[in-house]
């Protein structure tokens, strides 16, 4: 199935895994490194460390767009033979943890829980790579374990093909093709389900879940947003009002109206770019708070901070000209006369 899929035309990985990424479905494994042995005190350090555990064949890491860093991808006699030697990939969270200041490549690994069917426990790792995601949560702490398909295999197994596009329309007039072919090599073949990935992406309750977060985290931050713009503005016009009388008196011993207005907006200014200042440097700070639980969305996100850094600037120096325009045209012995 693999090898057909990578002829035909447009393909340019393909692999199959026991476990589909973005699903619900996941397998884990405890492992630690095979010169190391459980401890019996409950209170002493773990030396294991838990990892999601995939059995795959060889192009997985191509078809999933996972970046291999060292060593090398497993051979197709060692996702074939049962009886082939021991070999994993782990991924870089797993390799730090486990061999901080080693090569992982070379080194051994087994599991917490001998293999039940009695197979070898000891595997050797021949390659590692970059950490990425399995799920909509923030994984990327999760390590993660892979294992020849013949020494991990399970019958619900997933066919990954990655075209030379991402359009979606392309991928899903291509759907009909792949199952035509796999068809040709086994007509009792059980295609469960056949789908493009941001298709089986969009489908995904926690996805839903994390986007209905983002809906209302947006709405409110909008409502926040424009609450404090009414609130710089409010606040703003009552201290320029509130300087009515001081611009009566500066007009009334000579100043002109420009002079004042100038004066009364430069200083409206440099409280604005100070407090706009200050908040930045606050926002950047609770944005680290926060990064845990964003999702495709950087803390510092440039176009959130500018765009409400310039409504709040914009609010600000609104609520001072107009209070400011109004002032220097009234008479000076009215407004020195206003309360």
């Amino acid at each position: 199935m693999v090898r057909r899929a990578r002829e035909l035309p447009g393909v340019t990985a393909s692999a199959v895994g026991t476990m589909l990424p973005y699903s619900d479905f996941t397998s884990a494994r405890r492992v630690l490194r095979t010169k190391d042995a459980m401890p019996n005190d409950p209170k002493a350090p773990d030396p294991s460390v838990n990892s999601l555990y995939t059995a795959i064949t060889p192009g997985y890491c191509d078809a999933l767009g996972i970046k291999l860093l060292r060593g090398r991808d497993f051979t197709q006699d060692e996702c074939e033979n049962k009886e082939a030697r021991r070999v994993a990939i782990i991924d870089e969270e797993m390799a730090k943890k486990l061999f901080p200041n080693e090569e992982p490549i070379g080194q051994h690994i087994r599991y917490t829980q001998p293999p039940k069917d009695g197979s070898p426990n000891d595997m050797e790792i021949v390659g590692v790579v970059s950490k990425h995601r399995h799920s909509v949560e923030n994984d990327s702490l999760v390590c993660r374990l892979f294992v020849p398909l013949a020494q991990g295999y399970s019958g619900q197994t997933y066919l990954h093909v990655r075209l030379n596009t991402q359009d979606r329309r392309a991928v899903v007039a291509f759907i009909p093709t792949l199952r035509q072919t796999l068809r040709e090599i086994d007509p009792e073949l059980p295609l469960l389900q056949m789908t493009a990935f941001v298709d089986l992406m969009e489908k995904s309750p926690n996805l839903w879940i994390v986007k209905l977060g983002a809906t209302l985290f947006g709405a409110f931050g909008t409502i926040a947003l424009l609450l404090a713009v009414v609130g710089v503005y409010g606040v703003k016009a009552y201290a320029v009002a509130c300087r009515t009388r001081e611009i009566g008196i500066r007009m009334a011993l000579g100043a002109h109206r420009r002079d004042v207005f100038t004066l009364i907006m430069r200083q409206a200014a440099m409280q604005t770019a100070l407090a706009i200042g200050i908040g930045l440097v606050l926002s950047l700070g609770a944005g680290r708070v926060l990064a845990k639980i964003l999702y495709q969305v950087s803390p510092t996100d440039p176009l959130a901070l500018v765009s409400a850094s310039l409504l709040l600037a914009s609010a600000a120096l609104l609520a001072c000209f107009l209070p400011a325009r109004r002032a220097t045209r009234v008479n000076p012995m009215t407004a020195l006369r206003a309360e």
